[in-house]
Parts: C-alpha cells; sequence; structure tokens
C-alpha cells in the first residue's frame, strides 16, 4: 500500500477478507496523505482509491555543526 504512489496511474485496494490490522491501515493512510497522496475510501475498511495529485518535495537540512 505504501508503494501504490510510485505506481503510473495510481491502485485500487480491495480487501477481500476480514481486515485483521485496521489500525495499521489508518497509520498508512494517514502517514500517505501527509506526504501528498490522495487516498479515497470507497468502502471503509473494503476499499481504497489510490492517486497521486502532487508532488512534495522535503529537503532536510543537517543542523549538525562542525566545531
Amino acid at each position: 500500500m505504501i508503494s501504490a504512489p510510485l505506481a503510473e496511474k495510481g491502485i485500487i485496494l480491495a480487501i477481500e477478507d476480514n481486515l485483521v490490522s485496521k489500525p495499521y491501515l489508518d497509520g498508512a493512510i494517514s502517514t500517505m496523505r501527509k506526504f501528498g497522496v490522495t487516498v479515497q475510501t470507497l468502502i471503509p475498511y473494503k476499499k481504497y482509491n489510490q492517486l497521486v495529485l502532487k508532488l512534495t518535495i522535503w529537503t532536510i537540512f543537517d543542523d549538525h555543526l562542525d566545531p
């Protein structure tokens, strides 16, 4: 699921049986949204549509200063 934004056209994730780890799914969706991935809930805990709508560029600065 986390790698879905790398798919050229996004993915549709369909969960066929009972979902065992709802907190993991919720956490993954929350993290993906923070990084700019649009996740549509089609049927809660059963079907999701993931599309990449914007590119977010993150810059990480080294705050370590040499003496």
